[in-house]
Parts: structure tokens; sequence; C-alpha cells
């Protein structure tokens, strides 16, 4: 009997019964079986072998299993979530969280650059050469006046400052100086 045939007839056996077979099949069943009986005795057995059969488990167990499933076949993303830290540390993971959205949302104020001319003042050494019928003392210029350029930011509201309260003559030289460009 080769392999083809042995499909043939499990496949018989689990689908038909003998009457319904065809004069072929009933041939090949008769060959290898023996007949009729014999194929409707191995039907039994088929069904038999695959038929489930519910066993009464106790609750306890069944919990039991059921539980130890879930926590072997849990994904990672829950063990990620689930991990246990101290309450304080979440409570100072919270307080984190809160500052640090306080200070995101307040409204910050524009800040423009500003930059401001100073002059640094020069330096003079004094070197005193002593002879012996006088003493001379000569100053030497080290250092030029020289302008340095401080950049700052600042907000912009402090930037335009208000004339009120002043005099005419200041508000008459602030004008001049703004339309000098100095």
């Amino acid at each position: 009997m080769n392999n083809d045939q042995l499909l043939k007839i499990d496949h018989l056996i689990q689908t038909k019964h003998y009457e319904e077979l065809s004069q072929e099949d009933k041939l090949l069943v008769d060959e290898h079986l023996g007949g009729k009986k014999s194929f409707e005795q191995y039907q039994i057995l088929f069904k038999e072998t695959h038929a489930t059969q519910e066993r009464p488990v106790s609750r306890l167990v069944a919990n039991n299993l059921s539980t130890r499933f879930k926590q072997k076949n849990r994904p990672v993303w829950y063990s990620l979530f689930n991990y246990r830290i101290p309450a304080y540390a979440s409570i100072t993971l919270i307080a984190l969280i809160m500052t640090a959205s306080w200070w995101w949302t307040t409204s910050h104020p524009n800040m423009i650059e500003v930059t401001k001319e100073v002059y640094l003042p020069g330096k003079t050494d004094t070197l005193l050469v002593q002879l012996p019928p006088d003493t001379i003392v000569i100053e030497k210029v080290i250092q030029k006046t020289i302008p340095v350029y401080i950049t700052s930011n600042v907000p912009s509201e402090k930037t335009q400052e208000s004339t009120e309260g002043s005099s005419l003559a200041e508000q008459q030289d602030l004008t001049e100086f703004l339309v000098s460009g100095r």
C-alpha cells in the first residue's frame, strides 16, 4: 500500500460513511481494511480519539492556573508600567513635572539685545628716575582710552522708558538724542 492510498483511506474514514463511498472507494477499503465492519470500527476509533473530554476542575485550581498563565505571558510594557517605586519618588516626580510645566507655561518677556558703548579710562604709569643731583618723575601712558561694547538682553517692556514726570528740557534732550542717532 503506497502513501497516497493511505491518505485517501484516512480521508474517507474521516468524512464519509461506508454507504456513501463510490465503487472504486469501496474496492480500496475492502482490499486494504477488510470490509464494512472494519471501516466502521476505524470510524468509531477515529471519533473517540478526537473527541474532547471535559474533566471537572476545581475553581481554585482553574484560578491558580489562569493567574500563572497570565503572569508568565505578560507583555513587556506591562512590567515597565507596573514597576514598584517608593512613594516619595513618585511624589517627587509629580512635583518636578508640575514645576516644569508651570515654568514652561509662564510667559517669558520678550528679550531684545541692547549694546552699550563704555569707555574704559586710560592707564598711566609713573616712573621715578633718581639721579644723584635730583629725582625726575616721568608719567607714561600704558593703555589709551578705548571704547568697549557691552551687549546684554533686556526685556522689551523696560527699554521703553516713560518720559512722564520729566521736565521739558529733559524731553527735548531725549528727542535730540534720538533724532541725531548717537
